[in-house]
């Protein structure tokens, strides 16, 4: 597994890959108790993403606040985890081929006062072949 820094030229980024050919997945995560639902949009430059599903839990959970894992019993998908809370407002996720696949998870805070409470979210981005770990990065904006 992998975790990449904060990727600090994203506009760049955005702009470097706009000619690439692009598909939406609209995903969410529901409301659980005093954290509200949460939209997200995952953009796919490589033409390969199948699936994108949200888990309210994983079993054994990540040791990482963000980052990412391949699934044992599903080689062709990614886990990405990150710590959010109930001031996220938005979450947009930039999957681009760079020799291999880099993903980057970026979220968006509610501009009103909010409480700060840690929620762990999970995101399985399911690909049209296996992941090659040592080939996939995962970045998170902020």
């Amino acid at each position: 597994m992998r975790v990449a820094a904060p990727l600090l030229a994203l506009p760049l980024l955005l702009g470097a890959c706009a000619w690439l050919p692009g598909r939406e997945f609209v995903f969410g995560f529901p409301a659980r108790g005093d954290v509200p639902e949460l939209h997200g949009v995952l953009t796919d430059k490589t033409g390969s993403v199948t699936m994108v599903t949200t888990v309210q839990e994983v079993d054994p959970a990540p040791r990482f606040d963000r980052g990412m894992m391949t699934l044992a019993d599903r080689p062709n998908s990614v886990l990405a985890n990150w710590l959010g809370g109930t001031c996220d407002d938005k979450v947009a996720i930039l999957v681009t081929p760079d020799g291999g696949i880099t993903i980057t998870v970026m979220t968006s805070s509610k501009p009103e006062a909010c409480d700060l409470v840690a929620v762990p979210r999970y995101v399985v981005i399911e690909f049209t072949r296996p992941v090659d770990p040592s080939r996939t990065t995962v970045r998170f904006e902020p």
